[in-house]
Formats: C-alpha cells, structure tokens, sequence
C-alpha cells in the first residue's frame, strides 16, 4: 500500500497529521504493538453507487472533501493489520469494533471497509461473484 501513487501523496497528511484521532492501536500486556487500525472520514451519500472504488478512492475523496470544507459522515478503514502471533484471537473483531466505536462518537452514519479479496490474483478467470461466495 505504500508503494502506491495515492497513498504517497496523501497517506503520511491525512493519517498522521490531519486525521491522527481515527487511527487505533492495540498493545498487549508489554505495551508492545498487536494491531493498528487506520481509518479515515469522509463523505458518502448512502448507496452502493456512491461507495468508493478502493481505498485510494477513499483517500481521493476524503481530500477532496477536507478541501471543500464539507463535513465527513462515514469513517473508511484503510487498514487493519494483525502481528502474525496474534491471529486467530479475535482482534480483527474487536479493531473494527473500535472503529465503530469512533465513528459514533463523531455521529458518523457508517463504517466502510475496502477489502482486498485474498489470492484473487490465483483465480483470474474466475467471477468475482463467484470467487466472494468461496
């Protein structure tokens, strides 16, 4: 994600400076990192035709709306990455849960995540439809 275009130009800006209270960090007991969750706001009017094409389409458009002064109402998650020791604990549940629980304290009407569908790449002749259902 961060050998990519959109996120060079707007990650370090938006996550880490602009937007720093939407990111989330779980430390176990040694205070050490165990997962990151790292979101941004954003403008969306509540269809499924005006969902973002992808996370750098959230970035773009989370931008464009801090630029226009227009007031975000969903929260896009950019990533939620896990240690590999920690997997299969059930903190991917509790850092989306986190998450929720950001966006309503901001009164946010929702909470999207753009999910990179695992080994699509190994499958490239098949629909994803079909491929999502697996």
């Amino acid at each position: 994600m961060l050998e990519d275009i959109i996120s060079n130009k707007y990650w370090h800006e938006y996550v880490n400076v602009i937007y720093p209270e939407f990111q989330q960090y779980l430390l176990n007991e040694e205070e050490e990192p165990v997962a990151v969750a790292q979101a941004i706001p954003l403008t969306w009017d509540g269809t499924m035709a005006g969902l973002p094409i992808g996370w750098n389409d959230c970035f773009v458009r989370s931008a464009a709306d801090y630029e226009a002064g227009r007031a975000p109402n969903t929260l896009a998650a950019l990533e939620i990455a896990i240690q590999p020791e920690y997997h299969g604990q059930g903190i991917s549940y509790r850092m989306i849960k986190a998450l929720r629980d950001i966006a309503g304290e901001h009164d946010f009407q929702a909470v999207i995540v753009a999910v990179r569908p695992s080994w699509k790449m190994r499958y490239p002749l098949t629909p994803m439809e079909r491929y999502v259902r697996w």
